[in-house]
């Protein structure tokens, strides 16, 4: 079984970045948090977690960036200025995740390269203790 690598430089999507956290405890807690349903979604619209039906034109939206992109959004209906107050800091909270997530990608990517190099140098010594 040989586990793939993919690479220091693979672009991360919001689903990889987010795919280390249990959505349904996420979920819930960006739902008490803001009070009300709420969606994550990529730049192009594909549903992440939380509401699957479209919130419409009323939503609000806030922008979830990393590395300086734009990668998703989260919406929901906010009332009044402290409802976007409240959906900036869950956008916040979710770019902190997203962070982590990336770190623990690159940290997994590390781990499978060396243990890859690792083994093809212990081949090589056994090879040559067979000659």
């Amino acid at each position: 079984m040989e586990i793939l690598s993919r690479g220091y430089d693979t672009e991360l999507s919001l689903r990889d970045l987010l795919s280390g956290i249990a959505p349904d405890k996420l979920g819930a807690a960006i739902v008490g948090l803001l009070g009300t349903n709420f969606r994550v979604v990529t730049a192009s619209g594909e549903l992440v977690m939380g509401e699957a039906a479209s919130l419409g034109e009323s939503a609000s939206r806030q922008p979830l960036t990393y590395d300086l992109e734009t990668v998703g959004y989260v919406e929901a209906f906010v009332p009044d200025a402290t409802g976007a107050i409240k959906l900036r800091a869950v956008a916040s909270l979710l770019e902190l995740f997203m962070q982590s997530g990336a770190r623990y990608f690159m940290a997994s990517e590390m781990h499978i390269e060396v243990v890859k190099s690792d083994f093809a140098e212990l081949q090589r010594q056994h090879e040559s203790l067979l000659m």
